[in-house]
């Protein structure tokens, strides 16, 4: 029944994601006027070596509760903790840049790290540092997001009003412009870190001997913290 439950829970979330990114939609035009004056989500900085990323969690988490005040307990159960921009080499435009967002989830107390990988972000590099813009099709929410659960490969669409998630190969997965990947948090301080990227990406053995960082193995859990996810970008 739980499992049941978790699942209707993530579906009525996702389509209610959906309906947001729906109404969204209707600031694209001005979007599309202003996106040459929008603002950075991150800046790495040539002298200090560090990126500074610039999207505000409590924010999102006040948006959050405002949306989706029709169903409070969905609403409730996801948080927000952190949201920060990656990149291994900052200075070479052919390393994508990645945002790691840790989620967690207060229905059963387990802490997500995402990582959003390959084509979410564009970079700007120039001579002094590099801006980190979200790519227009995220910015405008006109994307989809390829996510796995072990070895079985998904893509969740979100049109209009409607959800739909299909089972794809894992080349349709390693081709998908917009790939998340999640490691699941079980008593592990701090968050989870990953190794390789993509079709590649695996979740690193968690420090801590009673603690444990998975990819996880539920599906309704993963549709639930993807619809978190599309959601954060509707709103950034």
């Amino acid at each position: 029944m739980k499992k049941f439950r978790i699942l209707m829970g993530a579906l009525a979330f996702a389509v209610v994601v959906a309906t947001v990114l729906s109404c969204e939609k209707e600031k694209e035009a001005i979007t599309n006027i202003n996106q040459n004056y929008r603002k950075p989500i991150a800046v790495y900085d040539n002298n200090s070596k560090l990126i500074t990323t610039f999207i505000d969690a409590q924010a999102i988490n006040e948006k959050l509760d405002e949306r989706f005040i029709a169903l409070k307990d969905d609403a409730n159960r996801f948080v927000i903790e952190s949201v920060e921009v990656l990149d291994s080499v900052p200075r070479n435009k052919d390393v994508a840049g990645e945002i790691k967002i840790t989620i967690l989830d207060t229905d059963d107390g387990y802490s997500y790290s995402i990582w959003c990988m390959k084509s979410f972000i564009v970079k700007d590099i120039k001579e002094q540092q590099v801006d980190y813009y979200l790519d227009d099709n995220v910015a405008n929410g006109n994307f989809d997001v390829a996510f796995k659960v072990q070895n079985t490969y998904y893509i969740a669409n979100f049109v209009g009003d409607s959800t739909s998630i299909h089972e794809v190969d894992s080349l349709d997965y390693g081709c998908h412009p917009w790939v998340l990947f999640n490691c699941r948090s079980i008593d592990c301080w701090g968050d989870c870190e990953k190794n390789g990227t993509a079709l590649h990406a695996y979740c690193k053995q968690c420090p801590h001997p009673s603690g444990e960082c998975n990819e996880d193995s539920i599906l309704p859990s993963v549709i639930g913290v993807v619809s978190v996810v599309v959601f954060i970008f509707g709103i950034i």
